[in-house]
């Protein structure tokens, strides 16, 4: 044989070939049954493996959904409680019958006497009511039913003469240092920025007017809050306010945060330093009512003491004048809360914003003559208190008391009119900081973020470019890095949800009477438990909370051997062990309808000053029972029931003494 026959004979364990289109190439060899058995237990491990994977991604998936559900059950108890919140403060009741009917006595009371004032001052008399000097009566509380506040009342509003503020950008980058190290900002210099910034903010229009032609672009900041933090990191990325870096502050600067009064003086700062280039528009928290409840008033007292008095009378005084709206290169209306179908700017514009010291007071007050035009005041109401829905239509804002829900028909109508491209606006928390709606003619932009709990949100802000208006840049952050850093998800949700059911539990125990009646309503076997069902309707009904009952019922309520819930023994151990649920003061944990009884004291405490005389509670009971047309109470009666509230007889009711009398009547 030759050497070509010995290649191609497959002799000697040479490889066998086999020619493919005049090529010599190797022929596949069958695989021995070892080999096999290799490559059958490859093939059942890949099939073991893949199965595997997909097990872990259907748990993943599961795990993602479930973490969702709970983060979005938690999300629902902190914007449900929200609501019911703003919509309790804006139609209180549950005390002395009707809480709103107190506050309209009082306030009408003081308007009363401040009309006696005027005439008595038009007619050349020293009117002088009880011996109290005129600066010491221009109280916290500018009745918001007066006309535009008058020259003679800045005066007293703002303490004048205060020195030139003298403010500068450099001024402002310190006392931004400052603020970060928890110094608090001096009175002299607050005063001073706030008189300043009240006599600019009388310079602008309603309605204010800006362009992105130099400055070639603008930053919208929402809802802040308090929360310095947010600002400051928005100013990192972005740059501080200068003549070519312009700032829209979209409303709601003070409440809930620890430092309102920081963001304030800054804010108002680099306004007076670029008067054209910060925008501030005005949103539901600028209101001294509002400040009350929500805790603006109280940080003020907190820092300032007994000086706290003036300067929120000069905040009330400046909010009243804070412009409401503003727009951006004649396309986008940019407003704190929205509009509706009845939204007419050309009222909007020409209104006398100044009537307005507390928007809710002018709401409440339409039928008094010297109240603003019902019309008008719908107007204003609307722009910072609505909100927007999905289905056609303008309706009342049922959820908040205030304003109304409109449609993507009314956006739509809107922005035709008036030629606009959209509409941004603020208000709202949104878990990612922002949210569109109306079909994207619509942005919602919240700047304060971990609003309700750490974790709870994402905060943003939009930044607009010239030219680009229908492509708005939407820059998310969270100010602590905590949140995201430390912990996984799963461990933020966690906290997340222990947040949401801590506020819950203070609801559920506020109206753990009224659940103790509806449960033994329900248990008509009367055995002393009650199904989920029943639970669930019952706690829905009692706390006005639109809740997914059954998803919280395992962090709430345990069930027996039955699958029912014994309630009687539930509230016994819920009465005891509510204060662990709390971190609030005292009476907080002991009494219900805490947040209406505070509210109501700062109603009645006249001069500001944390404390109710015996003479201020007087005109309290003896206005409220002459508004709802009960018998009179003698000065005598009224002095000593003053004396008996005061408990520790020192001649002032404090809070505490004021809450504990309460729980003893209603005991």
């Amino acid at each position: 044989m030759g050497k070509g026959a010995g290649k191609g004979g497959g002799c000697g364990g040479s490889k066998p070939v086999k020619s493919v289109n005049g090529k010599v190439v190797p022929e596949e060899r069958a695989p021995t049954k070892g080999e096999g058995n290799k490559k059958g237990r490859k093939a059942s491990m890949d099939g073991l493996e893949l199965r595997a994977a997909m097990l872990i991604q259907r748990w993943f998936r599961r795990h993602k959904a479930n973490l969702a559900l709970r983060a979005k059950c938690s999300w629902q108890v902190f914007t449900r409680m929200e609501f019911q919140s703003e919509q309790e403060q804006t139609g209180l009741s549950d005390f002395f019958s009707d809480l709103g009917q107190l506050k309209e006595a009082l306030e009408r009371e003081r308007s009363e006497l401040n009309a006696k004032e005027r005439k008595a001052r038009k007619s050349g008399e020293n009117f002088n009511h009880s011996g109290t000097s005129i600066k010491k009566r221009v109280g916290h509380n500018i009745d918001a039913a007066e006309s535009v506040i008058s020259a003679e009342t800045e005066d007293l509003l703002f303490d004048r003469p205060n020195k030139p503020s003298n403010i500068t950008a450099q001024i402002l980058k310190d006392l931004i240092r400052g603020c970060q190290d928890d110094q608090i900002v001096s009175c002299e210099l607050l005063m001073c920025i706030l008189d300043e910034a009240f006599q600019t903010q009388k310079t602008y229009p309603n309605i204010r007017k800006m362009g992105t032609d130099v400055c070639r672009k603008v930053t919208v900041v929402g809802d802040l809050h308090g929360q310095f933090s947010d600002l400051i990191l928005i100013f990192k990325r972005e740059g501080i306010p200068s003549a070519t870096n312009p700032y829209v502050f979209n409303g709601d600067i003070v409440d809930r945060g620890h430092k309102s009064v920081e963001l304030c003086a800054v804010i108002l700062g680099f306004q007076l330093v670029y008067p054209h280039s910060v925008f501030i528009n005005r949103g539901n928290h600028e209101d001294y009512l509002m400040n009350k409840r929500y805790g603006f008033e109280q940080e003020v007292q907190t820092k300032y003491g007994t000086k706290a008095s003036k300067l929120l009378r000069a905040f009330g005084a400046l909010f009243s004048a804070l412009p409401f709206c503003t727009v951006i290169d004649g396309s986008v209306f940019v407003v704190h809360g929205g509009i509706s179908d009845d939204t007419d700017l050309e009222i909007l514009e020409h209104l006398q914003r100044q009537h307005y010291v507390s928007i809710l007071r002018a709401a409440k007050a339409s039928g008094d003559d010297m109240a603003p035009d019902p019309a008008e005041t719908a107007q204003v109401v609307n722009a910072v208190w609505s909100d927007p829905g999905t289905e056609n239509g303008c309706i009342k804002n049922q959820q908040r008391g205030g304003g109304c829900v409109w449609g993507p028909d009314i956006t739509e109508e809107f922005l035709k009119r008036y030629d606009f491209g959209m509409i941004v606006r603020s208000h709202e928390c949104c878990q990612e900081g922002h949210r569109w709606s109306h079909n994207k003619k619509v942005l919602t932009v919240f700047s304060s973020s971990n609003y309700y709990a750490p974790g709870s949100n994402r905060g943003s802000y939009v930044v607009f470019r010239y030219r680009e208006l229908d492509r708005p840049k939407i820059m998310t952050f969270d100010s602590d890095p905590h949140t995201e850093v430390a912990h996984s998800v799963t461990e933020q949700v966690g906290a997340l949800e222990k947040a949401a059911m801590k506020e819950l539990l203070e609801k559920v125990y506020e109206k753990k009477d009224e659940l103790l009646a509806s449960f033994r309503a329900a248990d008509t076997k009367k055995i002393g438990a009650i199904t989920v069902n029943q639970w669930a309707e019952s706690m829905e009904s009692v706390t006005k909370l639109n809740l997914p009952w059954h998803l919280l019922k395992e962090d709430m309520i345990k069930l027996n051997e039955d699958h029912l819930f014994e309630y009687q023994s539930y509230l016994q151990e819920f009465s005891v062990e509510a204060g662990k649920f709390t971190g609030l003061g005292v009476a907080d944990k002991l009494y219900k309808n805490v947040g209406a009884l505070e509210y109501i004291f700062k109603l009645i405490d006249v001069d500001n000053s944390g404390q109710v005389s015996h003479k201020e509670f007087v005109v309290a009971c003896k206005t409220l029972n002459r508004y709802l047309g009960m018998d009179v109470v003698e000065d005598d009666a009224a002095y000593q029931m003053a004396r008996a509230v005061d408990i520790d007889k020192n001649g002032f009711i404090e809070f505490n003494e004021f809450v504990e009398s309460f729980r003893l009547v209603r005991s």
